[in-house]
């Protein structure tokens, strides 16, 4: 299957220059997807807990790392939110989103905590440069 994405991405990149390609399976992905099918971004973590828990596997780079985007939902305020973002610096993962929402569609509005999160978003990359 990583030649079939390998393929749908290539394509979407020659529709929309510059394209940037999201992919979303959810969980952490064998290498081969990083490095063959090759999206911009990959999703690995999308749920309310176990974040904490969550490690990439042995076999990921530094570049498969920085693909990935963790985004935590009904993380309750700012400092449950800081905390993860922490967590996501401390793995090297290079996308972080968490919200305070939840339900069906925990990704219906920002969270409450929002200038928040791009405040400590914007010191953790400052503090990585």
């Amino acid at each position: 299957r990583v030649a079939y994405y390998r393929e749908l991405f290539d394509y979407a990149r020659r529709k929309i220059k510059k394209g940037f390609v999201a992919s979303n399976p959810g969980v952490a992905c064998d290498v081969a997807y990083y490095t063959v099918a090759r999206p911009d971004l990959i999703c690995v973590f999308e749920h309310h807990q176990g974040f904490e828990e969550f490690t990439p596997p042995a076999g990921w780079g530094d570049d498969a790392r920085r693909q990935a985007a963790v985004v935590p939902y009904q993380t309750a305020d700012a400092a449950r939110m800081r905390e993860r973002l922490r967590r996501t610096a401390q793995l090297h993962l290079g996308y972080f989103y968490a919200t305070d929402d939840g339900g069906a569609n925990p990704w219906g509005r920002l969270p409450t905590y929002w200038d928040d999160e791009v405040a400590a978003v914007r010191e953790m990359n400052l503090v990585k440069k």
